[in-house]
């Protein structure tokens, strides 16, 4: 199990419950016949049905490395929400990112992107997508107090008039008022509506089931606009039936003042008849003493060998009849109990170590993501570090979990169930008290559960029974706990890895961290080159050919000429800038003879 550690634990203080002593009068009072409207202390949680709404942006930036690796970063940030924005998804549900679809209880939109691996990808690409998340919930508020209270978040600064409360996470939480509901939250709710007769400061009810003592000066208490005395057990009447019944008993004292004469023969049979029963009931009132002492005795030593010697978790489990609390002593008289997530056990998985540790070394998984951490093998909670341990003791470690008693090899991480052959019993307790039980009749409480509303026990479990959530809720408020950090975000590298032949270890670091950037340039550059060796450079050779300088193609025609005129023995003078054409030889004219027959 998880228990956070968040500022939500309860505070509880152990007294002793006191215990109601027969009060025996002298001169037994009139009875007067009387009615009235009983009041029941509101110990109900009252469940409200509420909505919890919240949009995140999930942005996904990817690449794939020159090996073909890919490689993928997700993050995540809450979107604040309007009250508005979280009603219509509950009514309608639709938000400004789409149509939520899914079950009756969680729905969402599903605008998710998947990132598209390439080879030929340079540097990281981003992706982002908003979605609208909608869980119904019940949250649940106390009678008398207007503040909320939930398990898996913090609802101590929302309250029930406002209608909505917006969560530390940026999330919100929204809920609708009813008058039939305003009803519910008061502390004192009629379950009764009785004639009886009371006699000196007792109410029996006709039916004998049900009595009420009350003070000389009973305590009143305003409640739902309702003015109610208390009786000494936690009941309440309406005042002014109360004082009715306080001016009915005053006249009716009066009026039976004169009870008329009593005969000396009368008197000696009715003292007589007295002596005998009061000392038989003296007998039985003995007793019954006897055996309630011894009884009380042995529940005395009990409770002392409990509270002084027992462990503060061990303890706070027993009493609350549940294994997902921990608990520390702050003094003796009080006891600080914080609430646990249960984690399944197929989520835990036995890690071998090469040292030992005074608890179990464990890889906790949730919503696909592992931690690594300790699991105390008597109190069955994940911490996040242990004491170091010799091996010699703390090697083999023994728990039982799930029904199931399993022993752990710390160093090698492997289990072994115990089975129920190698499983010895030993029968402890107390041996019965043997009394005489007593002859008196009492009235008998029928028809009604007797509870002690003031035991902290009740609420603790009608809070635990009836926070139930749904296994995909309860993962993601795991989720949330074991990996919660600033903007609420996590990475997911490698999400979308392919089947391929995976590098050495030391080459995808030596690629990831130092040479990615000196690899992409050298690429570029390659790349560039054989574009200029390939393409541009013919062209440019090409232009160059077709393009020569008009001196060289003037010499050249003039190279092609004096050949002619050579042949043909013709003269010619050549043009200015042909003399290049004798390698440093002076100009030439070059004359026809005159005379040519």
């Amino acid at each position: 199990m998880l228990c956070p550690a968040a500022d939500t634990g309860m505070f509880w203080k152990i007294k002793p419950t006191p215990t109601a002593c027969a009060n025996f009068t002298a001169d037994p009072p009139f009875p007067t016949t009387h009615r009235f409207k009983i009041y029941r202390p509101n110990i109900d949680l009252l469940a409200i049905r509420a909505a919890h709404c919240s949009r995140i942006q999930e942005t996904i930036k990817y690449k794939t490395d020159l090996v073909d690796n890919p490689h993928s970063y997700y993050s995540f940030l809450n979107l604040t929400t309007s009250k508005e924005e979280c009603l219509r998804m509950w009514t309608f549900g639709q938000c400004q990112n789409g149509q939520l679809t899914g079950e009756a209880r969680s729905r969402r939109t599903h605008n998710g992107q998947e990132p598209q691996f390439t080879y030929w990808q340079i540097g990281y690409k981003t992706a982002s997508a908003t979605d609208c998340f909608l869980t119904e919930l019940d949250i649940y508020i106390k009678p008398g107090a207007s503040k909320m209270s939930t398990p898996f978040s913090d609802l101590s600064h929302c309250h029930y008039r406002d209608e909505f409360c917006i969560l530390l996470d940026g999330s919100i939480l929204a809920w609708k008022r009813e008058e039939r509901d305003e009803v519910k939250l008061c502390n004192f709710i009629q379950f009764a509506d009785w004639a009886g007769t009371f006699m000196g400061n007792i109410w029996i009810a006709n039916n004998s089931e049900f009595a009420l003592s009350f003070a000389e000066t009973p305590p009143s208490v305003e409640d739902c606009k309702r003015q109610l005395s208390l009786s000494e057990q936690g009941y309440a009447v309406p005042r002014n039936q109360y004082r009715l019944l306080m001016a009915k008993k005053g006249r009716r004292s009066r009026r039976s003042a004169d009870v008329g004469r009593v005969f000396t023969n009368q008197l000696g049979a009715q003292l007589t008849a007295s002596q005998v029963l009061a000392t038989e009931a003296m007998r039985k009132i003995l007793n019954h003493l006897t055996a309630l002492i011894c009884a009380q005795r042995s529940r005395f030593g009990f409770g002392q060998r409990m509270f002084s010697g027992t462990e503060a978790i061990t303890f706070a489990r027993t009493v609350m009849n549940t294994t997902y609390v921990t608990a520390r002593w702050i003094s003796n008289e009080f006891l600080e109990i914080k609430h646990c997530v249960p984690i399944p056990r197929r989520n835990v998985t036995f890690l071998p170590s090469q040292k030992c540790y005074r608890d179990i070394p464990v890889n906790v998984t949730v919503l696909h993501r592992g931690m690594g951490a300790f699991l105390d093998p008597r109190t069955l909670i994940v911490e996040e570090k242990s004491i170091e341990k010799s091996c010699e003791y703390n090697q083999y470690a023994t728990i039982y979990i799930e029904g199931q008693l399993i022993k752990i090899n710390q160093k090698t991480g492997k289990t072994r169930v115990i089975g129920p052959e190698e499983i010895h019993e030993l029968a402890v307790g107390d041996e019965a008290l043997a009394f005489r039980n007593t002859d008196l009749k009492p009235h008998a409480f029928g028809n009604f559960l007797i509870t002690n509303y003031s035991d902290p026990r009740i609420e603790v479990l009608q809070i635990l029974q009836a926070f139930r959530l749904d296994n995909r809720f309860e993962q993601e408020r795991l989720a949330k706990q074991i990996g919660r950090m600033g903007e609420n975000r996590h990475i997911n590298e490698n999400q979308f890895d392919r089947i391929l032949p995976k590098p050495p270890q030391w080459l995808q670091t030596l690629w990831e961290y130092k040479l990615a950037d000196l690899l992409n340039l050298i690429c570029w550059l390659y790349v560039l080159l054989r574009i200029f060796g390939d393409w541009v450079l013919p062209v440019l050779i090409r232009y160059a050919l077709f393009n020569m300088p008009f001196e060289r193609q003037a010499a050249q025609r003039l190279r092609e000429a004096a050949f002619r005129l050579r042949a043909n023995n013709e003269l010619i003078e050549l043009p200015p800038g042909a003399e290049g054409l004798q390698a440093g030889r002076r100009r030439r004219r070059y004359r026809r003879p005159r005379n040519v027959t």
